[in-house]
C-alpha cells in the first residue's frame, strides 16, 4: 500500500475515504486492516462489492465510446489464439471454445462458464463471475 501511494504521489492524510469494491472487500482481516490505517469511520464498504468493479468498468466504457472504436473480444473457454478483426471491424465477439468468433446479436439473454452454468441476466444470481451483456 506504500507503494502504491507514493506512485500517486498521495499522503494518507488526503484521503478522505476508502471505499471498499470487489469480492476481497469482505474479507474482515482487509477491512480490519484498512480501517487500523485509516480510520473506522473513513473505510467504507460499498454495496454489492462484487458488482462495483463491473458496474463501473460499464461507465468507463460507456464515458469512453466517443474516443474510441469498440472492438473488444471476449474469451470463453480455453483457445490457443484468438483471431484478429478484420479491417474496419467494429463489434462486439464472444470467442467460442472451439476459436470461432460469435458475434453477439439483439436477442442474447444469457451469460454463463459453460453449459448448464447459463443464467438470465436478469436472475439475482449473476454476480462477479458472470459478465452481464445487453444488447440492442
Amino acid at each position: 500500500m506504500d507503494n502504491a501511494l507514493a506512485s500517486m504521489k498521495v499522503g494518507e492524510d488526503e484521503i478522505d475515504q476508502v471505499m471498499l469494491v470487489g469480492g476481497g472487500a469482505q474479507l474482515f482481516t482487509i477491512i480490519n486492516h484498512l480501517r487500523k490505517r485509516f480510520g473506522e469511520g473513513r473505510v467504507v464498504l460499498a454495496d454489492n462489492p462484487e458488482e462495483i468493479v463491473a458496474k463501473g468498468l460499464g461507465l468507463e466504457y460507456g464515458a469512453a465510446m466517443e474516443k474510441i472504436e469498440p472492438n473488444i473480444l471476449f474469451t470463453a473457454g480455453v483457445v490457443e489464439t484468438v483471431p484478429e478483426p478484420a479491417q474496419g471491424e467494429s463489434c462486439w465477439k464472444l470467442i467460442g471454445a472451439d476459436g470461432k468468433p460469435v458475434l453477439l446479436a439483439a436477442g442474447v439473454t444469457k451469460v454463463g462458464r459453460g453449459e448448464g452454468n447459463d443464467l438470465c441476466l436478469e436472475d439475482v444470481k449473476v454476480s462477479r463471475l458472470h459478465a452481464e451483456l445487453r444488447v440492442t
